[in-house]
């Protein structure tokens, strides 16, 4: 693992150990400010999951009916075909 990526474990471990030492020393503020910020969580996060199913729709599945999905499988000369023959 390279340095940049040691030191980044080691604040983000940092981070949310001060996180959970502030929270539980200053349990009655910290539950007054969760409280008031998880609607706005929730209606943040409906946004989040709408945006990503739209994401998902524009970059895998409208590529199939544009140009930029040319995708060949079998190589740049295939062409359609039956892959299995009835017996």
């Amino acid at each position: 693992m390279t340095e940049i990526g040691k030191n980044t474990i080691k604040a983000s471990a940092g981070s949310i150990a001060l996180f959970v030492f502030k929270v539980s020393l200053f349990q009655c503020f910290a539950t007054r400010i969760l409280n008031w910020y998880r609607p706005e969580f929730a209606d943040f996060f409906g946004f989040f999951l709408s945006s990503a199913g739209k994401n998902l729709a524009l970059f895998c599945i409208a590529p199939t009916f544009t140009p930029f999905g040319n995708i060949h499988a079998e190589g740049k000369d295939a062409t359609p075909g039956v892959a299995l023959k009835a017996a």
